[in-house]
C-alpha cells in the first residue's frame, strides 16, 4: 500500500505514555521508521506525548533518538501536536531539516518554555491542527477541523501577527508539506 502513488504518508505514529501499551507503540514506530527508510519520499507524522511522571524534552528526545537512526536527513516530518521547547526544535531541524511543527489548541495551556519556541520557530515551519475531537473551542464540547479558525487566533495571539496571516502561511506549509 505504501507504494501506491496516491499515499503521500505514513502516520500518526509515534510514543504516547498517557495510554496504551508502550511495548507495542515502540514496535510500531520501529516499523515504520523502518519501512519509511526505504522511502524517504513519503511523509511520517509523528505523535508524541509523556506520562505522567515524565517531561516533555525526555519524551521528545526518545523519539527523536528512536528515529534518528533510521530516517533519511531528507525525510519530510510533521510533528503532530508539538509542545516543546527551543531545545526540541533545534534537536529536530538540526538532523531532520524537513520537519514541520503542528499546533493545536492546546497552545492555551503552554508553559513559556513552549511559547517561546512557537513565537521563534520559522513561520515557513508552522502546521495549524484541530486534533478533532480533543481541544475543542471555548464552549464546545468537542473540537471540529471546522474550528481552525480558533486555533489560528490562539496561534497568531502568541506569535504577534494576525490570524489570517496565519491561517495562510500554515495551508501554504501544509500544501508544501503533503503534497511538494
Amino acid at each position: 500500500m505504501l507504494d501506491s502513488y496516491e499515499v503521500v504518508g505514513l502516520g500518526e505514529v509515534g510514543l504516547d505514555s498517557t495510554k496504551g501499551d508502550p511495548e507495542l507503540q515502540q514496535r510500531t514506530l520501529d516499523e515504520a521508521l523502518t519501512l519509511l527508510k526505504a522511502r524517504p519520499h513519503l511523509l511520517l507524522v509523528l505523535h508524541c506525548r509523556p506520562g505522567p511522571r515524565e517531561n516533555i524534552t525526555s519524551a521528545y528526545y526518545e523519539l527523536f533518538y528512536r528515529s534518528e537512526g533510521l530516517l533519511s536527513p531528507e525525510q519530510r516530518i510533521h510533528l503532530h501536536c508539538f509542545n516543546g521547547s527551543l531545545k526540541e526544535v533545534s534537536l529536530w531541524l538540526g538532523y531532520l531539516p524537513n520537519t514541520y511543527f503542528g499546533y493545536s489548541l492546546m497552545v492555551r495551556d503552554f508553559p513559556e518554555n513552549s511559547k517561546m519556541a512557537l513565537m521563534r520557530i520559522d513561520g515557513g515551519r508552522l502546521l495549524l491542527e484541530s486534533d478533532a475531537p480533543y481541544f475543542p473551542a471555548a464552549g464546545e464540547e468537542l473540537s471540529s477541523p471546522s474550528f481552525i479558525g480558533v486555533t489560528a487566533q490562539e496561534v497568531a495571539k502568541i506569535r504577534g501577527c494576525s490570524w489570517r496571516d496565519m491561517l495562510q502561511q500554515t495551508a501554504e506549509n501544509a500544501q508544501q508539506l503533503y503534497w511538494g
